[in-house]
């Protein structure tokens, strides 16, 4: 008798099927399973790609309501990673992909509630490699991107100028039957690319997200690859370079980066309006140090999710140019700073700021993908992307533009670059807090005052400070609105949306204290409602503000507005009894590093000057003495289209001069600039009122 596999696997028995499949047969599904995806073929630029996910309702939930906290983001300030891995089912194109991982990504506009960024993993909970080149999906909301095709377009320019960049095109996302638009399908920064792009993924991957290559800001450099071995060798060698005083080592430098390569990146940030990349905001950038190229590193872009464009929320002075275009070379990171200051440097950026714009600078072939773009993805656009149509027509005027802008300020060659870098983020430590107390919940801060009890032990710079009529409140608290429903600043009040209720307010712990003098010191920590209301088990890892005096008016967190020394506190809350209902028992202890921010996105605006000598170094602690305070804040766009702290706007309102100080002077003049904010005429300031405008009324 003639056995085929077929017949094999008709018979009974473990041991025969298994010997059978071993021969090739097998169901429908396992042959399925063993053949991949072409990562290619789903990154073709011509499709937009089916994604669905199925995951439990409650789940999904969950991840719609993870949120990074934006203040210890801008300090500087070390925080867990907020997000979690969820189980779901996964289809692409038809083809299911059984138990992958997802999880919310991002900051700002991508940690939307409704529609959030996302991060597939493959692999998260069962060994599975199903697409070729690929070891997960990236899928960006593209709330910032209104176009839908910046990312695509700005990627593309990179590659185009033989830099490496990431392959992308859309995703049409759809979770548990409910549509949530295009998404860009970005490739991910991972080893599949490493390899793709130079040949070799064994090298150092780096992450920068506010944060550039200072000495003390090297904490906040994220490790991507070789997690377990590597010391930060090359990125402390380049950061001890760029920290030296005197003209800066080129030939040394060239052995650390790709100089010629980093000059490309460099130019092209500058030229497509990439006020939030590296060379501008010190903001999305992957560093990689190349083996087979004797180590140096290169540049790898990311977020180009508002580019082609003049400015971001916070252009003015600080990214655009004198004539309100943006400038022809970005220079406020280390990097970029340190090179535009050294001789030869500008001639050889001019060179290739040329060499871009007529080899790679192509506007009939970018309008027209835009055109292209526009049809492809139409179909597929979710209510909240109405502005599609509009967003894309003020890219098409970008690209008509620039060209001759930067052609003219490459003849004139006046670049708005600081004669200093801006010192990134990062933090000092000053002391330390640890206390332990009872209260009750609520917004009735008599009733809580009389029912708790709380003490409070600070040492700052090796002293004790002496404490009297220390008191501890607990209470909700709802950020103040930074952006549109579902942005920054958190969820707007009854949002409903694929991923359920908002979450609940978070809630504000709140230590008060008074030195003998009588001078005022508040701790504020604000921590997640879900975490606050489960008392015992480990402690909740917190942040918040660290106050002495009275608060001014400044946002606590965000530094440089509010006129004194932007403070902190990381550590611990353990609780031992808790609730978020009014009247609950609350008690527990915290345990509190007290530290001080310096430099950052809030760092005021230093002085320019494009021919200005570099003479070493970072500048004093806290970064340099404003020049001209607070710079005029223009109408923002995008995420922060909803309004920026209020108090930029009082700021800018009372300091008349602009030397960065309200004088006794401006405060006898207060009513009157206050009076001028008051556009209706009705006698007070409404949200709306507070939010910045553009220059040209900023006075009227």
């Amino acid at each position: 008798m003639t056995f085929t596999p077929r017949a094999v696997c008709n018979r009974a028995g473990w041991l025969v099927l298994a010997i059978a499949l071993l021969s090739g047969c097998g169901t429908a599904d396992a042959q399925k399973n063993t053949s991949k995806i072409d990562g290619d073929k789903l990154l073709d630029p011509n499709r937009v790609i089916e994604v669905r996910l199925e995951l439990a309702a409650d789940d999904w939930s969950k991840l719609c309501r993870q949120s990074r906290d934006p203040a210890a983001a801008f300090s500087g300030l070390p925080t867990e990673d907020p997000y979690s891995y969820f189980k779901a089912d996964l289809w692409i194109d038809g083809t299911k992909i059984q138990s992958v991982g997802v999880r919310k990504k991002g900051f700002l506009g991508s940690g939307d509630f409704e529609r959030p960024s996302l991060k597939i993993k493959f692999d998260e909970y069962e060994q599975q490699d199903p697409i070729k080149g690929l070891s997960r999906l990236t899928l960006n909301n593209n709330k910032q991107d209104r176009s839908q095709v910046s990312q695509f377009l700005a990627y593309n320019l990179f590659r185009d100028a033989g830099n490496p960049a990431p392959r992308s095109n859309w995703a049409h996302v759809v979770v548990n039957g409910e549509s949530l638009g295009v998404y860009s399908h970005v490739e991910s920064i991972k080893k599949p690319f490493l390899q793709r792009s130079f040949g070799d993924k064994t090298g150092n991957l780096y992450e920068g997200t506010l944060t550039d290559f200072h000495p003390q800001a090297l904490v906040n450099v994220e490790v991507k690859t070789n997690e377990m071995e590597n010391e930060l060798n090359d990125i402390k060698r380049l950061a001890n370079l760029l920290a030296e005083d005197g003209e800066l080592d080129l030939e040394q430098l060239d052995q650390l980066i790709d100089v010629e390569s980093f000059l490309r990146f460099w130019a092209l940030e500058s030229l497509i309006g990439f006020w939030d990349g590296y060379s501008a905001n010190q903001n999305n950038y992957y560093l990689y140090f190349n083996p087979k190229d004797g180590g140096r590193a290169a540049f790898i872009p990311w977020g180009a999710d508002w580019v082609f464009t003049n400015g971001g929320p916070f252009s003015r002075g600080r990214f655009g140019g004198g004539d309100g275009d943006a400038t022809v070379a970005y220079g406020q990171s280390i990097l970029a700073n340190r090179l535009y200051h050294t001789a030869g440097i500008p001639e050889r950026y001019q060179a290739t700021m040329q060499r871009l714009l007529d080899e790679v600078w192509d506007e009939d072939k970018m309008l027209a993908e835009i055109d292209r773009v526009e049809k492809l993805v139409t179909p597929h656009l979710h209510r909240a992307q109405s502005e599609t149509p509009q967003a894309m027509d003020e890219i098409r005027q970008f690209i008509r533009n620039r060209g001759d802008v930067v052609r003219r300020q490459l003849r004139d060659w006046r670049p708005d670059v600081p004669a200093e870098p801006r010192t990134p983020s990062h933090f000092i430590d000053l002391g330390h807090a640890k206390g332990s107390f009872t209260t009750r919940f609520g917004g009735n801060q008599a009733a809580a005052a009389e029912s708790s009890q709380a003490e409070l032990q600070i040492q700052l710079d090796g002293k004790p400070i002496e404490l009297t009529k220390v008191e501890v409140r607990a209470e909700r608290f709802q950020f103040p609105r930074f952006g549109p429903p579902g942005g920054f600043g958190g969820p707007p009040r009854g949002f409903a949306g694929p991923g359920g209720p908002a979450p609940p307010a978070p809630v504000n712990l709140v230590f008060t204290g008074t030195r003998g003098e009588g001078e005022p010191i508040t701790i504020t920590m604000m921590i997640d409602a879900e975490k606050f209301a489960r008392d015992g088990g480990d402690p909740i890892k917190v942040t918040g503000s660290y106050q002495e005096g009275q608060r001014g008016g400044g946002f606590p967190g965000f530094g440089g507005f509010g006129g004194g020394p932007n403070r902190s506190v990381i550590g611990e809350l353990a609780l031992e009894k808790s609730g978020t209902n009014e009247g609950d028992a609350v008690a527990g202890s915290v345990d509190l590093q007290v530290v001080e921010t310096r430099g950052g996105l809030f760092q005021p605006p230093q002085r320019r000057g494009g021919d200005s000598p570099r003479r070493g170094g970072f500048g004093p602690p806290g970064g340099f003495p404003p020049a001209a305070g607070p710079p005029p804040m223009r109408a923002p766009a995008g995420p922060f289209a909803g309004g920026v702290p209020p108090s930029i706007t009082l700021w800018s309102a009372l300091d008349e001069d602009r030397d960065g100080t309200i004088s006794s002077q401006e405060i006898e003049q207060s009513a009157s600039a206050l009076k001028r904010l008051d556009r209706n005429g009705d006698g007070k300031l409404s949200g709306e009122e507070l939010q910045p405008r553009p220059d040209s009324q900023q006075r009227n």
